[in-house]
């Protein structure tokens, strides 16, 4: 009984951690912006620009 809720729980785990795989790369090729920068620069130079800052993998945008 033991091993078969091991192994129940262990292929759980392995699909979350695929989900996750998949979910970083599909974040990786995706442009990432700040709504809140978007604004400011619509408002000061009326158009906005894709900012480099933003695709580093440490940005945390949408």
């Amino acid at each position: 009984m033991y091993s078969h809720h091991y192994s129940t729980e262990s292929s759980g785990l392995k699909e979350r951690n695929a989900t996750v795989k998949r979910k970083m790369d599909l974040n990786r090729y995706s442009l990432k912006f700040c709504p809140h920068c978007v604004r400011d620069d619509i408002e000061k130079y009326g158009e906005s620009y894709w900012k480099i800052s933003h695709q580093l993998p440490t940005a945390f945008f949408v």
